[in-house]
């Protein structure tokens, strides 16, 4: 009779209850811990996001900065550029005054060419003088030509730097506004 009983009774054994609590327990353990590893996942991703967010704006700024750099270095070389400009002009105008000096000299010494004669001494003197200021003139004039040259391919060179570093810049903004795309996307 008591066999008959207990088959009776609606409850499961005891040990089908612990062994049931146990696997629920398991489970719900198994459930927290899956969880808990979801949370610092997405806290580590999150934490990550942030870095490379600051990390891009940090080389947008030194980009801002450059650029700024680069502007305020070719305006330097255009206002410097300018000034040779002006320099060589200067230059030119007194080598043209030189050339008339010149040429009025000899002028002057056809028209004279018995009082020369005369005065040889002096005339070798003043030839002397004459030719160096000429010589002076010419090398000034060469030395203004070569600082142009360099100049010249200074600049170029600079162009070809800021041509560089926009297309650097670009490429920094587009990998940025892919960043912050993906970075949407991955809150969306």
């Amino acid at each position: 009779m008591t066999v008959y009983a207990t088959a009776c009774l609606p409850y499961p054994a005891p040990q089908q209850n612990v062994q049931t609590l146990l696997r629920d327990l398991e489970q719900e353990r198994q459930r927290r811990w899956e969880a808990e590893g979801a949370t610092t996942s997405a806290a580590q991703q999150l934490h990550s996001y942030e870095t490379k967010v600051c990390e891009d704006l940090t080389m947008q700024d030194a980009a801002v900065e450059v650029t700024s750099r680069l502007k305020m270095a070719v305006n330097r070389e255009h206002d410097a550029k300018l000034q040779l400009q002006k320099i060589i002009g200067n230059l030119r105008v007194e080598l043209e005054e030189a050339r008339r000096q010149t040429e009025s000299s000899r002028e002057g010494e056809r028209r004279q060419r018995e009082a020369i004669r005369k005065m040889e001494a002096s005339v070798t003197s003043l030839e002397s003088q004459h030719a160096s200021r000429q010589a002076d003139v010419v090398k000034r004039c060469e030395e203004a030509q070569l600082r142009s040259a360099a100049c010249g391919k200074e600049a170029e060179l600079l162009r070809c730097t800021v041509r560089s570093l926009r297309t650097d810049v670009s490429q920094l903004q587009e990998l940025l506004a892919t960043r912050e795309i993906k970075h949407k996307c991955g809150f969306a």
